[in-house]
């Protein structure tokens, strides 16, 4: 019930981002969301507890399925804290306001995802279910592949020097849409909602798939502002191709 409750209740902030709190000029620059922590910054209490712990964690876990999903969730975040350089707050922030809504909200998000799949029940399988995690897995890689390609290229102009696999993308989703990062993390997303099959899991990829497409409207919306004649060359913003 506590489940159900609380994937609802993500739905309902999802569509409030989507729909009426529209992100703002202050809520941007964009190296905020580039420190691509997939959750949260995996140095951080609950990400640490989970990479000392997750051995014996996902030996009692009832869903193989579920202990994959995070297996694969956790190998990324760690993956993102050795390449991304960390990124300090904007100093015209409110650091305390900003460590709050941003870093403590998302470690609650973490612990009960965690907590979610921990109380997963054991898989039934069936040709749909695994079609869904075969699925699940290559999208989210595809998704992160993809997502680290263009934010190295559209926000690192030296590169990122701990670089792990080479640069996979053409780069063509520059001159189609704005925000091809985030549309690669909206794959990245839907393939672990699909890997987990949780539905507290899939109202948090609802959430942020709404989250992200509103970010790259609003990244859309202030490029017009600062060069109005960009919109000449075709691009859309995210939120209208989705």
């Amino acid at each position: 019930m506590i489940d159900n409750y609380s994937a609802a209740i993500l739905v309902i902030f999802g569509l409030l981002r989507l729909f009426v709190c529209q992100h703002t000029r202050p809520a941007l620059p964009f190296s905020e969301d580039v420190r691509s922590c997939i959750l949260a910054d995996a140095r951080l209490p609950t990400s640490l507890l989970a990479k000392f712990l997750i051995p014996v964690v996902l030996s009692t876990f009832q869903s193989f399925r579920a202990g994959c999903a995070l297996t694969v969730l956790l190998i990324a975040m760690w993956t993102d804290d050795f390449q991304y350089p960390p990124v300090e707050p904007p100093r015209e922030r409110n650091r305390l306001a900003s460590y709050f809504i941003r870093i403590v909200s998302y470690e609650i998000i973490v612990g009960s995802i965690i907590w979610a799949l921990f109380n997963q029940k054991e898989d039934v399988y069936n040709t749909l279910t695994i079609f869904q995690m075969i699925l699940g897995f290559n999208c989210f890689w595809f998704g992160y592949y993809g997502k680290v390609d263009y934010d190295e290229f559209m926000h690192f102009p030296h590169g990122l020097p701990n670089r792990i696999f080479p640069a996979s993308s053409t780069f063509d989703m520059l001159h189609q849409i704005t925000g091809p990062d985030y549309q690669h993390r909206i794959i990245q997303w839907i393939g672990f909602g699909l890997l987990a099959g949780n539905g507290f899991v899939y109202a948090f990829v609802f959430y942020e798939i709404c989250n992200l497409a509103s970010k790259a409207y609003t990244r859309h919306r202030i490029n017009l502002e600062e060069d109005p004649n960009q919109v000449d060359d075709g691009r859309t913003p995210l939120l209208q191709r989705l």
